[in-house]
């Protein structure tokens, strides 16, 4: 076998489990070695191994996330700077004792409701880098099936998986059931044989039972204004509404996304312009790109940064209407 790799005869080589090394000397490959493909497949590499891991559990790595500066008002920098303490990895444990030797439940159901762009996702991640805990991120739109019966399947199974993953892990990871809009409404009236309404009440029982059972955390974000199942209010502990950002935390979003602003440049487009972090990302966003492109300094003979992104904050600002949104009440 030896001399069958050596010559580069052999089906180990055909198959990318070795690979030969070319001799610098002579020119005649005599040495061989494991493939890349190979060692992680034998789990040889400890960091092909730990990324396969992740991959095979559908996790985020606490580690991998960016870390990013937040600013909120000061209503949800306050409900947000309480959570952050309680799912630090020494003081949820304490807790989690605590509430065991009381007879407690020790899940946590977290609801981050708001407008988009608001901040609410992002927020999910900045906590569980923070708290050195992974996320399971689930997404609602693929846990539905168009088979009958499948859907149900695939939410239990979504539960099963976190439970596993949970015995496993030292931290808790995150569960987070991101823009969960459709799965949180308020339960269908069944009239007939309406197999969708079906399908989406049973869903909703199983999440609703899976709450009530939870042994880790759960952390689920909607736009939801005004069509939040009342069971589902009652299993959430912590909600916190993310409202569009004041003009101090405005202030605060235009200066950390665009440094080259002056903080009287950032006050002052705080101040005419009501917009979420998110609108306030895509202006800078699209204000780099076309100076980068050198599209509005040639197109305007009198342009200056501040008259650009005012011009962008007012296209951001006619895309959006909030003036019907309502928001849900706690």
């Amino acid at each position: 076998m030896l001399h069958t790799l050596v010559m580069g005869d052999n089906s180990l080589l055909d198959e990318g489990i070795f690979e030969l090394i070319p001799n610098e000397s002579f020119g005649t490959p005599t040495r061989f070695r494991l493939t890349d493909r190979a060692k992680e497949n034998l789990q040889l590499n400890e960091v092909g191994k730990y990324k396969s891991d992740m991959a095979r559990r559908n996790l985020v790595a606490a580690d991998s996330i960016t870390a990013k500066q937040l600013y909120f008002n000061s209503s949800e920098q306050e409900q947000f700077d309480r959570l952050w303490n309680l799912l630090m990895p020494g003081t949820f444990h304490a807790v989690c004792n605590n509430l065991k030797s009381n007879g407690l439940r020790q899940g946590f159901a977290c609801l981050f409701h708001g407008s988009p762009g608001t901040g609410k996702t992002e927020s999910v991640y900045q906590l569980a880098r923070k708290t050195g805990r992974d996320i399971m991120r689930v997404d609602i739109a693929q846990s539905k099936s168009m088979w009958y019966g499948e859907s149900e399947k695939r939410i239990q199974a979504i539960f099963d998986h976190y439970r596993s993953i949970v015995r496993d892990c030292k931290v808790a990871p995150i569960l987070l059931f991101n823009e969960a809009d459709a799965i949180l409404g308020s339960r269908k009236t069944i009239v007939g044989q309406n197999p969708i309404n079906k399908t989406e009440n049973a869903m909703q029982n199983i999440l609703l039972q899976e709450i009530e059972r939870l042994d880790g955390i759960l952390i689920a974000t909607t736009n939801l204004t005004q069509n939040l199942d009342k069971a589902f209010e009652r299993r959430f502990l912590y909600k916190i509404e993310f409202r569009r950002p004041m003009t101090d935390a405005r202030k605060h979003i235009w200066m950390s996304m665009f440094p080259g602003l002056t903080e009287q440049e950032s006050l002052t487009l705080a101040q005419e312009f009501d917009l979420s972090g998110g609108q306030i990302e895509n202006v800078v966003r699209k204000s780099i790109v076309d100076h980068m492109l050198n599209i509005a300094s040639e197109s305007n003979s009198e342009w200056t940064l501040l008259s650009n992104l005012r011009r962008y904050c007012r296209e951001e600002a006619s895309y959006s209407n909030d003036s019907n949104r309502r928001r849900v009440g706690f």
